[in-house]
């Protein structure tokens, strides 16, 4: 709960704690609701209905423009005290039910009404506000992140096209080293090992070993060479073009909103069912809602299964089904024992019940859009992350295990072998004992081994890189 408290305060509380642009869209609602209990109060007379709910409107609109450039100038810097956006949000109402007040007593002659015109407007206002602060502050703050995160990938995508810059130039250089500096010892060791095959014949099985070895060495570093050679080309990763998410985006649904239709639904009914009918409406509006809820929890798991246009014709297939639906159950409420004192009419209610779905399409496709492009941005990102990790073990690889140690101890020893059997191809003429020349040749033979074993072992790191 203390966790969910802070969520809401960090997300309402900042540059969308207070909007004129967004308050716009209770308005209709707003204007409704007062429309029907004025209706109710003083009967008979729609223009003057129309008039003090006007009255109200402006009023609360007038002072909401001077609450957020006074008390909540600072919000586009810094969060805001939540008690004082809490006081704004809910005063706004309590401001428009005293002007509704007002302008019935001045213009008309009314009486005040005061609980009826004002603890009701007060409670819709309080509550739409922060609502509508919390769900576009989280699509605001969403927006920002993904803004954030599309400008860390650029940066990642560079430090990307830099490593594997680098790791081409360390794996060319590597196959330079293989086949300029290695080779050219293996070469000049054939011709030691031939040399000594045709002086010395006494050893014939050892020397035809070292010489198989020697071109097993050569065949193990040109296989090396090619695997280098093949594995250069690495391409970067293919990045999706950020899209930009505007709030006129969202005005067309592409999402059934399931959960912020009922908070609406509810919100709306319990407001203008209290003053029209009493507990006894509240309670027949739990139950559309209820029915509501159902039709559309049907038809957000149908909507998951599709994409494309028929995702589209779903969504737009939504709205006339809401209607009808709320339209059959409102013309059949006596029926199923709702006897309302004043009750909706059909129409006017699917319509009203319509407009509150929409609006809550608006907010539930922002919020799916604005997160679905953090997801992929983050993931993106995690991937260029790692792309980096490998580029950077791989020429960690290359440049300390190829370059620094395995290269110098390779030609470390065929250049002991070499030296070995120029040894003993030098003392071929007899003063060298034969124990000392098989001495010779086992050494020069190990040593080779311990070679191909530095190749293999380079190959299967290079193949894990």
């Amino acid at each position: 709960m203390k966790d969910a408290l802070e969520r809401f305060r960090v997300t309402a509380t900042g540059r969308w704690a207070v909007s004129i642009r967004i308050y716009v869209l209770t308005v209709p609602f707003a204007f409704a609701i007062n429309l029907e209990r004025e209706n109710i109060l003083n009967p008979g007379n729609f223009t003057r209905s129309i008039a003090i709910c006007l009255a109200g409107e402006f009023a609360s609109y007038l002072y909401l423009f001077i609450a957020q450039a006074t008390l909540l100038r600072h919000r586009r810097e810094r969060l805001q005290r939540l008690s004082i956006c809490a006081f704004v949000w809910f005063s706004t109402g309590t401001v428009k039910g005293i002007f509704l007040i007002i302008y019935a007593i001045w213009a008309y002659g009314y009486e005040a009404d005061f609980l009826a015109r004002t603890i009701l407007p007060t409670l819709f206002a309080g509550i739409s506000g922060a609502l509508l602060a919390f769900y576009f502050g989280t699509i605001d703050r969403r927006r920002i992140e993904s803004k954030a995160l599309n400008s860390l990938d650029d940066f990642l995508a560079v430090d990307q096209g830099l490593g594997i810059e680098n790791n081409v130039k360390a794996r060319m250089e590597s196959i330079h080293i293989l086949r300029e500096a290695l080779m050219p010892l293996l070469e000049k060791l054939e011709n030691t090992i031939s040399g000594i095959s045709r002086e010395n014949t006494k050893n014939n099985e050892q020397i035809t070993s070292l010489a198989q070895q020697s071109k097993k060495l050569a065949e193990a570093i040109e296989f090396q060479a090619n695997a280098i050679s093949l594995s250069i080309t690495k391409k970067p990763i293919k990045r999706i073009l950020a899209r930009e998410i505007t709030f006129f985006s969202g005005f067309i649904p592409t999402v059934i909103s399931v959960r912020v239709t009922l908070i609406v639904v509810v919100l709306g009914m319990t407001t203008g069912q209290m003053t029209r009918n009493g507990a006894l409406g509240v309670a027949s509006g739990l139950v559309g809602a209820a029915v509501l809820g159902v039709v559309l929890i049907s038809l957000r798991l149908y909507s998951k299964k599709l994409a494309g246009r028929k995702l589209t014709y779903l969504v737009m297939a939504s709205f006339p089904i809401i209607f009808l639906t709320q339209l059959i159950y409102v013309s059949n409420l006596s029926r199923i024992g709702f006897d309302l004192e004043n009750p909706y009419i059909p129409w006017y209610s699917a319509v009203k019940t319509i407009y509150g779905f929409y609006i809550a399409c608006i907010i539930a496709s922002l919020v799916v859009d604005t997160s679905t492009e953090y997801v992929r941005l983050s993931n993106e990102s995690d991937e260029l992350r790692r792309s980096i990790s490998k580029l950077d073990h791989d020429q960690e690889v290359l440049t300390d295990h190829i370059f620094a140690t395995r290269f110098g101890t390779i030609q470390g020893k065929i250049t002991g072998v070499t030296m070995a059997l120029n040894l003993a191809l030098n003392q071929s003429s007899g003063t060298l004992g034969s124990q000392k020349f098989d001495e010779l040749l086992t050494g020069a033979s190990k040593l080779l081994s311990d070679a191909r074993m530095e190749i293999d072992a380079l190959s299967q790191e290079s193949r894990s890189a």
